[in-house]
């Protein structure tokens, strides 16, 4: 398993297709808040390599757009719901903890808590 958030996630999205080529391990990766790594070749490599990868988004955090122009996403793309409960700062949408409470929430677990510096209050 190769996982990482914003440039960990970043690394391992140049780890995976390497432990695949250059090893005899599978590599399965879970990759949060990832920005574009690489161009049209390197992703087609990574999605053929790669099989087993999820890139989880939230739709309000900005590393995942950015850079613009010749660099790609690799696939598998699952993008968590918005949420009217997280303060609309670029931090609060981007932290790991927001991720982690988006998929608690997305799964009906309430035991997770939102960190009080990035939830709206009620």
């Amino acid at each position: 398993v190769v996982a990482g958030h914003s440039l960990g996630a970043a690394l391992a999205t140049l780890a995976a297709p390497d432990l695949a080529l250059n090893t005899k391990l599978t590599p399965r990766a879970y990759l949060f808040a990832s920005p574009r790594v690489g161009n049209s070749v390197f992703r087609d490599c990574y999605n053929r390599h790669v099989p087993n990868s999820y890139r989880i988004t939230n739709p309000r955090d900005l590393v995942p757009k950015v850079p613009f122009l010749v660099y790609n996403h690799v696939d598998r793309h699952i993008e968590l719901p918005e949420h009217p409960r997280i303060k609309p700062n670029i931090g609060c949408q981007h932290y790991m903890e927001t991720y982690l409470w988006l998929m608690a929430n997305a799964a009906g677990e309430q035991s997770f808590r939102l960190s009080e510096r990035c939830e709206v209050p009620a």
